[in-house]
């Protein structure tokens, strides 16, 4: 199809969080600037916790709502006791949805996650089905830890939404094989697609720095928090010239933790929000740790943003041997496994390893590079986007 054609077809994004804050959505911006590379208009329906006046990002048209679910004081109250006001919140959400929704042109409903669905199936329903729906799962949702209590009613709406979706679209071929055989509606016509970086971004000349430089990005809450205290243990078996970790996270997450605060070898910073920047500063170290914990069947078939970030910034990975992680490390040779349980074993394995033969790190961060330009860079991972779109259509 012509791009003259394919503006015929406005696509609507719907997205349970904001777009812009803290960062960039980086799978939803580059999905919506890859349709708009080839003619389709795309407007994306969000939610925020403060007002915001933008209109429009990168040629992307945006619409924000007030999220009336993560109000003030919520994050410091239990899931049971703040039931009520969850439950409120939601079906205030989804109104103001699909009452916007309702007034704007489109052909083509892109629901990125669980949590804007059900806004997609009444937005298709009111449209009396002449709208294409795509589910576009990012997590598994029936087995996160947070979403735990709203398992059965997570069951139930994506299995009604099995009947009525279009295309669905999800992360990885493991969390792909799982959500199949959950939902066996969806096998009309999937797509899996990793959320890998721009080709672009592989201007790094990867070298050896000493001491060692560690870096890890991300949340330390539980699970993750205790995976970080255990490496630094290790790490302080050994001289303190031989290394040094960073630590990129939201300050206000951070616990009172002995182990790594008041450690000198550990450096604790804000993360760093400009993505042209985040990877030049990635750049400068030797060691990126994936610390995604075991609590949950959607952590252990997860793919997280973080091992491609890694790899993309000339950086070997440490990284727990989990289906879909294990398959990209053991392939590429761009870092080291730790067990299924990031055990004290196998992180004292691996930091022994590193440290008496650092030369080899040298090795696994140039074959990160290389398998970025060569397979993992979202150059190449657009075109599925792109046929799954005009398949669609048809």
């Amino acid at each position: 199809m012509s791009k003259l054609k394919l503006k015929q077809f406005p696509v609507l994004m719907l997205l349970g969080h904001d777009f812009l804050i803290p960062k960039i959505d980086p799978r939803v911006y580059k999905e919506a600037k890859t349709l708009i590379s080839i003619g389709f208009e795309v407007t994306i329906i969000y939610l925020i916790n403060n007002q915001s006046k933008i209109t429009k990002f990168d040629q992307i048209q945006l619409l924000s709502l007030k999220d009336r679910v993560y109000l003030p004081g919520f994050k410091d109250k239990k899931i049971s006791s703040a039931m009520p006001r969850i439950i409120w919140g939601l079906i205030s959400n989804l109104i103001n949805i699909v009452r916007v929704a309702n007034n704007l042109n489109f052909k083509i409903i892109h629901c990125h996650d669980v949590d804007t669905l059900i806004a997609g199936l009444l937005i298709k329903m009111l449209k009396f089905g002449r709208v294409k729906l795509i589910y576009d799962s990012h997590e598994i949702a029936t087995e996160m830890a947070s979403f735990k209590p709203f398992r059965p009613f997570i069951l139930l709406t994506e299995k009604f939404a099995s009947f009525w979706v279009d295309g669905f679209i999800t992360i990885n071929k493991f969390a792909e094989i799982f959500l199949l055989k959950q939902y066996p509606r969806f096998k009309k016509m999937p797509l899996i697609l990793k959320n890998v970086p721009f080709n672009s971004y592989t201007l790094v000349q990867p070298k050896i720095h000493y001491p060692l430089r560690f870096i890890y990005q991300g949340s330390l809450k539980k699970g993750r928090n205790e995976i970080i205290e255990t490496i630094v243990k290790e790490l302080n078996q050994y001289n303190s010239k031989l290394w040094h970790l960073d630590i990129l996270c939201n300050i206000e997450e951070l616990e009172r933790n002995p182990v790594l605060l008041n450690n000198p070898q550990v450096t604790i910073r804000q993360i760093i929000i400009d993505q042209t920047k985040f990877f030049k500063e990635l750049s400068k170290f030797d060691l990126g740790i994936v610390a995604t914990d075991r609590r949950c069947l959607n952590n252990y078939y997860s793919l997280p943003n973080k091992l491609f970030d890694y790899m993309i910034s000339g950086v070997a990975v440490i990284a727990p041997n989990y289906p879909a992680i294990g398959q990209i490390i053991n392939e590429t040779k761009a870092g080291y496994l730790l067990d299924e349980f990031s055990s004290q074993q196998s992180i004292k394995n691996i930091i022994k390893e590193i440290i008496k033969k650092p030369k080899n790190i040298l090795q696994k961060k140039k074959n990160g590079l290389f398998w970025i330009r060569k397979k993992y860079n979202w150059n190449l991972e657009e075109a599925k986007l792109i046929d799954f779109y005009k398949k669609l259509l048809v």
